[in-house]
This record gives structure tokens, sequence and C-alpha cells, in this order.
């Protein structure tokens, strides 16, 4: 994850995800020293994809007012659903202030 100005900082990624609603819980843990916080929000599967799509509002993250997510449910050797990668842009109103990407299996 890059945020103006402080530069690359790592963190973690948790998504809870109930296959029968298709949608799920998405939060987002900085550990940079400059950013340091979560965001947190609901995702949903974008219909006749392996997509999901949402928008966390619930910023512990000075400057961020929303982060989008987009993602993809990936296969690995162990499932057809394994893993995940994706995106996340965090805005502080109109501005973009941070990007980021994620990945992870399960």
């Amino acid at each position: 994850v890059t945020q103006s100005p402080v530069g690359a900082f790592g963190g973690t990624v948790k998504m809870g995800w109930n296959f029968a609603s298709q949608n799920g819980s998405f939060t987002a843990t900085s550990t940079g020293s400059n950013a340091p916080g979560s965001v947190s929000g609901s995702v949903s599967l974008i219909n006749g994809t392996a997509s999901f799509s949402g928008t966390a509002t619930n910023s512990s993250i000075s400057n961020l007012t929303s982060v989008s997510v987009n993602g993809n449910f990936v296969t690995t050797a162990t499932s057809p659903v394994g893993g995940m990668v994706g995106t996340l842009v965090g805005r502080n109103g109109a501005n973009q202030v941070a990007t980021g990407t994620f990945s992870a299996t399960r």
C-alpha cells in the first residue's frame, strides 16, 4: 500500500465471505508508522464473474474517507476459490491519496 506523501508500507487484509449470499466483509489494516489504522466495509460478487467489489468507509486511517476495493477469487492447487487478489484505492473526498494491491490464500 502506498499513501502520499509517506511512501510504501505493509499491512494485512482479512475477508469473511458468504458463498450463499455472494457477499462479505473486508478489512485492511496498515502497519505503516506514518498511517496506522484500518478500513472496513462490505464487498459483493459481480454477477456472472469471480470478481468482487465494494467500498470501505469505516476508516481509522487519517485522511481516508473511503477506499474502493476490487478483486478476484483465484484458483489454488487445493481449491477453485482458494485465493484472492485485488486493488485498493483510498480517497479523501475527490482526491486519491492511497493505492495498493493485495493477495491472499486461505
